[in-house]
């Protein structure tokens, strides 16, 4: 995706001993759910579910847990439960797994 050999991407927007933070932005009512590359400094998700009563956060979850290979309650939503914009927690990793499992699925 577009970042220097040796840097993070931009959508890992922190990193501690416990886990990731990353910016997605999701697209929902896809005709299925995949990683579409970057949007701006955001990993772009496109899911198949609405945007509404949490339908498109859930998916989003579980689709990050699968291409991570993490269990979902491993994921959280920091942020953006009502927008497109969000920060999402991943536990248990850190930012060169992600980056290589975002890759490589």
């Amino acid at each position: 995706m577009g970042q220097r050999e040796g840097e993070a991407p931009a959508w890992i927007v922190g990193e501690d001993e416990h886990g990731v933070t990353i910016a997605v932005r999701v697209t929902a009512r896809a005709r299925r759910a995949e990683i579409a590359g970057e949007h701006g400094d955001a990993l772009q998700v496109r899911v198949p579910a609405p945007p509404v009563g949490g339908a498109a956060n859930e998916a989003l979850i579980a689709f990050l847990a699968q291409a991570l290979g993490v269990r979902r309650r491993d994921i959280s939503l920091l942020s953006g439960e009502r927008s497109r914009h969000k920060l999402v927690r991943i536990q248990g990793l850190d930012g060169r797994t992600v980056e290589a499992r975002i890759l490589s699925g």
